[in-house]
């Protein structure tokens, strides 16, 4: 994954304005205290690179602190994106929402959104 300033430029023109992005992580209670993460883009930011990114927690605040993207510790990182949870699954939704009346795929077919996580016991055989 390209995490350079560009790239996030372009991801971020195509999900929304800061100002909404602040307004909508406000109200869904992903975004109170303002001390460590300066606002909902950056915590969008630290989110995508945990998840989709395939970072370690570590690694995430590692990167940011790195690249000057925020200064915070790993479990403090993980206690945000706890409370961020409802958020980004409300930007998932809009995405989707977006990108399906843009392509027209709602004509009468359900998208079905399926987890293919396998988790395995330490030492244990995925299947």
């Amino acid at each position: 994954m390209n995490y350079s300033h560009d790239n996030w430029s372009a991801i971020l023109a195509h999900i929304g304005k800061p100002e909404e992005l602040d307004t909508s992580a406000r109200n869904a209670g992903a975004l109170t205290r303002r001390r460590e993460i300066r606002d909902a883009a950056t915590l969008l930011r630290l989110g995508l690179a945990y998840g989709p990114g395939g970072m370690s927690l570590r690694e995430v605040t590692a990167w940011a602190q790195l690249h000057d993207v925020a200064t915070l510790s790993d479990v403090a990182l993980l206690k945000r994106l706890r409370n961020a949870a409802d958020w980004f699954g409300i930007l998932a939704a809009q995405t989707l929402a977006v990108r399906a009346a843009v392509t027209g795929c709602t004509s009468g077919k359900r998208l079905r959104l399926v987890d293919g996580t396998a988790i395995s016991a330490p030492g244990g055989r995925q299947r």
